[in-house]
């Protein structure tokens, strides 16, 4: 076994292995990261006193900092009889690695009051530190001891600096660094090719890695990685095609890592196909590999692919981790799969992965694109921690089924828990209180948002104008449209949201100036016009709008159809009733329901009842509820009783668990003195219905 040449310390102590031996030994136990052996190994030798010798005791420092045991890494250094160079960097590195950036830093500043001098190695653990923690002072305080040094020429270290100021989002200094260079070698251009990347900067990228091999440098699989990445985020299928030609010639395309990133790139192009033959040609893959094709057929829509890819997966005995499951439940959703999506989460639960933030945002996503809202909220509700994505994506769901009061509901809960705020957010919010009619909140978030340095774009004036018109706020109104000019003059959905308002607010002549002053005239436009207009009953402006709609060879639709339809039908102007229906024919417009619930209503007010339930018997799609509602008053009207009997059976067909259709039914029965056949109404009723309810 690994550990025989220590336990022989133990049992014969005579013949003590040479130190050389016990290091060899340990370092093959450090090669073995088995934390059990090395515990072992450090109890044999304290108890013959040699975890104190300088060899040995590294050795011990070493293998403890790589297994990230802090505790074992302290007692070791502590117990060291002199704390070299190499101690204290190793130590500086176990505090790194567990992420004690701080206790880092206090070593260091210890080091240097013993009187150690501090090696690259040391330099480049605390450059580490300053990456991870984003401490850009102490990185240049680091720079400029190591300037001082004359260590920034060091490879290694320059490499590390690069790294650093890139991760910092310094790109000038990252440039700084490599111009005082008198060389770069092939780790620095590495380097500088993986920052650019990162930071999307996939043009430098490229460029440098160009200007590398312009410069006599040969790039190795590490240098095609990060390009690779380059070219999939920037969209290049020709270099990216090139490079993995490259690939195959210099015998790189069998390495893991680099084929992982051409499944990912090609994935990111879209060629599925050709990162599928990737995947397929890799001799060993790794969950990174699955993980890549997964990502790419869920990214594109493939739903049915990545699951198929799961099923694969659990065939060849491959494990999923977080982000499979990620993978499978967005393919759930573009493909509706909800009750797999419900085994998914099963599964994450079981797996203990659910409180993983970017799983439970998924999970909330995914109930949400189902429509299935209630779960979602429970998800939410059940995340531990809960960032701007996960209540962003449960606002929308609210905001897109109209349930304004949980829009609201979230928009508090997130200001409780601090949650930053998006112009989504704010979009979702300002709408919830536009369907409310509370004109004077939505401007007042209208104006919090701005205050936040969120510039409105024009959805989110259009939400503030849809208020105005729903609370009759003309004066409010017209200060927001006035702002609105500054966002697009000629925006169709701005100027048809201003055109409602005024209509909304009773303001046509300002609702028909806008619509004259406007550079393009969309059909949607006008049809707000019309409804403007057919709102407040006027037909003559309803009709002269249409003839000018016509004059400007503008097609109309249904909408513009439906105003006609209904002003005529509210005015009783038969005739013109008709006479829409056959102009809609003429022009291939096929009449929606909307259209014939004007036609009923119309034939019910003038009295024509047959007509109307004749109408809707031989309709060519459903009628609705409430028109056969609007033929039950009309015979109540006008004392019909036997065709409001036939018009209340058609009504309980639709929907028995309806109440109008019982109480209708019920007075018109009262109101003929037909009271056997009201008490037979209120049975039926009670069988539906609790008393209080019908009453």
């Amino acid at each position: 076994m690994i550990i025989d040449g220590v336990v022989a310390i133990r049992d014969c102590v005579p013949q003590l292995p040479s130190i050389d031996t016990l290091i060899l030994t340990l370092q093959t136990c450090r090669e073995k990261r088995n934390l059990d052996t090395v515990n072992r190994a450090h109890v044999q030798l304290s108890i013959h006193g040699l975890a104190s010798s300088n060899a040995l005791g590294n050795c011990l420092l070493s293998m403890y900092a790589e297994c990230r045991d802090l505790y074992r890494v302290e007692q070791v250094f502590r117990c060291l009889c002199a704390r070299n160079e190499y101690a204290w960097t190793t130590l500086i590195q176990g505090y790194v690695e567990c992420g004690e950036a701080e206790l880092a830093f206090e070593a260091y500043n210890l080091m240097q009051e013993e009187g150690m001098d501090p090696s690259t190695y040391t330099y480049v653990a605390l450059l580490k530190a300053c990456t991870k923690m984003k401490w850009v002072e102490r990185g240049y305080v680091l720079h400029a001891e190591m300037a001082k040094e004359g260590l920034d020429f060091d490879p290694f270290v320059s490499s590390t600096l690069v790294h650093m100021y890139f991760k910092l989002c310094m790109l000038a200094e990252a440039h700084n660094v490599l111009d005082s260079l008198p060389a770069r070698d092939l780790v620095l251009w590495t380097a500088l090719i993986s920052g650019y990347a990162e930071q999307g900067k996939c043009q430098e990228a490229l460029f440098c890695f160009n200007q590398m091999q312009l410069e006599g440098m040969v790039p190795d699989p590490v240098t095609y990685i990060c390009s690779l990445k380059a070219c999939g985020l920037l969209g290049d299928v020709e270099k990216g095609l090139k490079m993995h030609g490259d690939l195959v010639r210099k015998g790189f395309d069998g390495n893991l890592i680099v084929g992982n990133t051409l499944i990912d790139m090609y994935a990111r192009f879209g060629l599925l196909a050709d990162a599928k033959e990737v995947f397929e040609k890799l001799v060993d893959k790794d969950i990174v590999s699955w993980n890549a094709l997964a990502s790419g057929y869920a990214e594109h829509g493939l739903g049915v692919e990545v699951l198929n890819l799961l099923d694969r997966m659990i065939l060849e005995r491959v494990q999923p981790d977080k982000i499979t499951y990620v993978c499978c439940l967005r393919g759930c959703s573009c493909t509706g799969a909800f009750k797999k999506g419900q085994h998914l989460h099963a599964e994450i639960v079981e797996e203990s992965i659910e409180s993983d933030p970017y799983v439970g945002t998924t999970l909330v996503d995914f109930y949400v694109k189902c429509g299935k809202l209630v779960e979602a909220r429970e998800t939410l509700d059940e995340m531990q921690v809960r960032d701007l994505v996960p209540w962003t994506a449960m606002v929308a769901g609210y905001a897109e089924h109209g349930y304004e009061d949980e829009v609201l509901d979230c928009y508090c809960q997130m200001l409780m828990e601090g949650v930053p705020l998006t112009k989504a957010t704010f979009s979702s919010v300002i709408f919830a209180y536009a369907g409310q009619g509370e004109a004077e909140k939505t401007y007042q978030h209208f104006i919090r948002m701005q205050e936040q340095g969120l510039l409105p774009d024009s959805s989110i004036f259009v939400g503030v104008l849809v208020a105005c018109g729903n609370s009759h706020a003309l004066e409010l109104g017209m200060r927001i449209h006035a702002q609105s000019y500054k966002i697009s003059l000629g925006d169709v959905i701005l100027a048809t949201a201003a055109i409602d308002m005024y209509g909304s607010c009773g303001s046509m002549d300002n609702a028909h100036q806008l619509l004259d002053t406007l550079p393009t005239k969309a059909v949607i436009t006008w049809n707000s016009l019309l409804t403007g207009y057919a709102h407040h009953g006027n037909s003559d402006l309803v009709f002269n709008l249409f003839e000018k709609m016509k004059k400007e060879s503008v097609q109309p639709d249904k909408v513009t159809f439906l105003n006609l339809v209904s002003v005529c039908s509210h005015l009783g102007l038969y005739k013109e009733v008709f006479d829409c229906f056959e102009d809609m024919k003429k022009k291939g417009i096929s009449p929606n329901l909307k259209h014939y619930t004007c036609l009923v209503d119309l034939l019910c007010r003038t009295g024509q009842l047959d007509e109307a339930v004749a109408m809707l018997k031989k309709l060519p799609i459903q009628p609705s509820l409430s028109s056969w509602h609007t033929v039950m008053s009309a015979c109540h009207k006008w004392g019909s009783v036997k065709l409001g009997r036939h018009a209340f059976d058609h009504a309980v067909d639709l929907d028995e668990d309806h109440g109008a259709a019982y109480i209708l039914m019920s007075n018109m029965y009262s109101d003929a003195e037909l009271w056997e056949e009201m008490n037979q109404i209120e049975v039926i009723s009670h069988s539906q219905f609790s008393f209080q309810q019908f009453t």
